[in-house]
């Protein structure tokens, strides 16, 4: 949403220099969060994708011992 607004400043305000400054924000901004990622994927904190079942799996703990 931030670069949005980023966007959206730039294209109203008719400084030239604001645009720099949000550039460099956003970059700030996008070093945060690559740095926050790799954090949370090192500590496994980063919510797993959905996956789809391992059905033979599930078939297979689902059988009473044969």
């Amino acid at each position: 949403m931030k670069i949005r607004a980023f966007g959206n400043s730039v294209a109203v305000n008719g400084r030239h220099d604001l645009a720099l400054l949000y550039g460099k924000s956003l970059t700030n901004i996008f070093k945060f969060v690559d740095d926050a990622s790799q954090l949370m994927m090192k500590n496994g904190w980063m919510e797993v994708p959905p996956e789809a079942v391992d059905r033979e799996n599930l078939a297979l703990k689902e059988k009473p011992n044969q």
